[in-house]
Order: C-alpha cells, then structure tokens, then sequence
C-alpha cells in the first residue's frame, strides 16, 4: 500500500517536471535560434546585396519579361503592336510544329559541335606548343597574330571572310582547280566556310584559357612524373590533362555559350543563307521577331534558345563533374 502511495507521488512529480520542462525546452530553442540569427555574418550579405539587386534586376528581370512576352501574340506593328492578348503556350506549341524552327536546331548544333571541337582543340594545341620551349620571338610573333584575329569586331571579321570566301576571293583563287567551276564558297559551302571563321575568331580565347590552366600546374608533379620515367605522351595523357579538367570544363562552357549564341559573324557572311542553309537559333529569332514582327512568337524561340544554353551547361557540369 505504502509502495503503491510512492509510485503514485513520484508519477505525479514526474508529469508536474514533464509540464514544467516544455516552456523551458521553448525557450532554449528561442535562444539558439537568436543566437543563430545572431552570428550571421551581416556585414558580409550587406556588401552582397548590391550585387545580387543587380543581378536580379538585368538578368532575371529580362528572362521574366521574355517570358510574359512569350506567351502573348505581341507584334512590332500592326494593330497586335498595342492590343495583344494572352496566348498561353500557343507559340511554343507553333515551335514544335514547324519545320524552319527544327532546321535552326539542327544547323545550330552542327555548327556549335563542330566550331567547339575546332576550338578546343586548336586552342589547347597551340597552349602547349607556347610552352614546350618554342622560340620566344615566335611564341609572341603568333599569339599576336591569334590575338588580332580575336579583337577583331565581328562585323569586321565577316566582312573579311566575306571577301575572302567569296566569289572573286582568295581562297576562290587557291581552290580554283579542284572547285569544278563553283567559285563561290559561301554557296557551294557556306556552313563550313561560317564554321572555319569563327574558329579563326574564337581560338585564341580558348588558348588563353588554357595557357593559364597549364601554367597553375604543379611543378613539382610534373617532375615527379618525368623521374618516374614517364614520356611525353603519358604526362599530357595521364596527368595534365585530368588536372586540367576545370579548365577544360570552364573553356567549353564559355566557348559554347559564345558560338550558340553568336550572331553577327553569320549574319554578315551569309544572313542565314543560302535559303536557311546557315539559320541558326539567334538568326531564327531575328527573323521571327524583327524581320517578321512577330515579336511573341519571336520571344519564345530565344526563350528556347536561353533554354538549351542552360541545359548545355548543366551537362557539362555534371559530365564533367566540376564543382560551380
């Protein structure tokens, strides 16, 4: 009876400490909640949020807008200029109907692989012939001439493959006895011949790359490699280029991006032609949009094209396996 009388008494402060320790358990949560908000690093989101105001501002800002704009049958003129409504996904349902939109996909990514193999590997080339002990007066004497060809402005470097590849061009002259009376290369291969300029153009941005990736390489591990007898071959193979794979990944990023989204080197060359022969993404969009005036229509193709710039690099990212 006594020990009953006990139990009973010691359940009954036990539920009186369990309602007791509840507000408390609150409060200690409370306080390390403050003390968490607390040891935030203030000063350091302060100095950020200019930047990350700009950011949202001049690049979310306009994806949101193409995007409204996307969806709307809005045009440059006509009476659609003002009043334009609501179409919903209509355009992108027009996109995937229409056999122009599926030839700029498909012009575009023969031209974005092959200009980003040429690049590349042009690029990474001449980083390692910069510095497998080449004559320094040639070494400057060439990446000045590559140097030129990358600050050219575009509009020029079309014009002077304009002039180049075109019918009364140089390379019409070197090519004479085996074109078969075509002299005119921007006809008779007008993809290759945009494929060839902007590798020309965009080389020497991808040798920079990696010149500066080669020249971060440890020392040391090279010559390690050296006195444990490998060759040449296998230190480029086994041990210079696994550790360039930051570098490699973050040149075919912005190599990509550059090349899919190019624009005026095409447009000066060919405008697209012959017929639709070089209309890539950007040229698609420019017709839709500016030469058309179907500016909502227009949109949702570059939100297409912004779309697979995205995607691009998302996989090189996870093929790649980088850390961003």
């Amino acid at each position: 009876m006594i020990s009953s009388h006990k139990a009973a008494e010691q359940h009954k402060a036990g539920v009186n400490h369990s309602r007791g320790s509840a507000p408390s358990r609150a409060g200690n949560a409370q306080a390390r909640r403050t003390a968490l908000w607390r040891r935030l690093p203030w000063a350091s989101l302060l100095l950020l949020l200019p930047a990350t105001a700009l950011l949202l501002i001049f690049l979310f800002g306009p994806i949101v807008q193409a995007i409204r704009v996307a969806t709307t049958n809005e045009a440059l003129t006509g009476p659609q200029a003002i009043n334009y409504g609501f179409v919903g996904l209509a355009n992108f349902s027009q996109l995937l109907t229409d056999p122009d939109f599926h030839n700029a996909l498909g012009v575009s990514a023969k031209y974005v692989i092959s200009s980003v193999i040429g690049v590349t590997a042009l690029g990474l080339l001449l980083a390692y012939l910069m510095r497998r002990g080449v004559h320094p007066l040639l070494v400057k004497l060439v990446s000045a001439i590559i140097i030129i060809a990358w600050v050219i402005p575009e509009i020029v470097a079309g014009f002077i493959w304009l002039a180049f590849g075109g019918s009364n061009g140089t390379l019409a002259m070197i090519l004479s006895p085996v074109s078969a009376g075509e002299s005119d290369w921007l006809i008779r291969a007008p993809l290759v011949l945009v494929t060839v300029a902007t590798i020309w153009a965009t080389t020497a941005f991808s040798m920079l790359v990696f010149t500066a990736g080669l020249h971060g390489l440890p020392e040391e591990v090279l010559e390690a490699a050296t006195v444990d007898g490998a060759n040449l071959w296998q230190r480029i193979v086994r041990i210079e280029l696994p550790m360039l794979k930051s570098t490699i990944a973050t040149n075919l990023i912005l190599v990509t991006l550059t090349v899919l989204t190019d624009f005026t080197l095409i447009y000066t060359l060919t405008a697209g032609g012959p017929g639709t022969a070089t209309t890539t993404l950007p040229l698609y969009v420019f017709q839709e949009a500016i030469s058309f005036t179907v500016l909502g229509y227009g949109t949702a193709a570059a939100v297409v094209l912004v779309a697979v710039a995205a995607f691009v690099s998302m996989l090189y990212v996870l093929l790649l396996k980088i850390e961003v």
